[in-house]
């Protein structure tokens, strides 16, 4: 072997040795920063996961009061539709009592205009032959007049030439 490729050899070993130890390093820091990025993902996994169960519990809690608040309000609800309901109950049946008299009321007058009729018809028929009656009598001493004033002028006539 020649002096120049021993010095190659030995070159070519320190290269490699070179090599070797930029790899190990390489892969050490590697390590080191795989490490490190775990531990740091593993906080930030942990603070995830103890963000995530304070959203659940916020939001089981949300749930609970919104749920509380409804239920508060369905209920006052149901309790002003009760209250509103025994008002028109009650304002219903007032009403209807009080047209319950106003028709007994209407029917007694609508009944006592009916006998009135019936008795307005009773009494025509009574009295309507002497209105036929009177209305000859009437028509009678009408002419009976007529004939009183013909004689009285025809008698001032006579006694009236007598005189002149």
């Amino acid at each position: 072997m020649t002096k120049n490729c021993l010095i190659s050899k030995i070159n070519m070993r320190s290269v490699l040795l070179m090599k070797k130890n930029y790899f190990e390093q390489k892969w050490q820091s590697c390590l080191r920063v795989q490490v490190v990025g775990r531990k740091s993902c593993t906080s930030k996994v942990k603070m995830g996961t103890e963000q995530w169960t304070s959203v659940q519990e916020s939001l089981l809690l949300l749930e609970k009061r919104n749920v509380a608040s409804v239920d508060f309000i369905f209920w006052n609800g149901m309790e002003a539709n009760l209250v509103v309901r025994a008002q028109l109950s009650s304002a219903a049946t007032s009403s209807l009592k009080d047209l319950d008299v106003a028709n007994r009321n209407l029917l007694c007058c609508i009944e006592g205009k009916f006998i009135i009729v019936l008795a307005r018809g009773n009494i025509v028929l009574m009295v309507d032959p002497y209105f036929n009656d009177l209305r000859d009598l009437k028509s009678v001493h009408y002419h009976k007049i007529v004939e009183i004033t013909k004689n009285a002028g025809k008698c001032l006539e006579k006694e009236y030439m007598l005189k002149i």
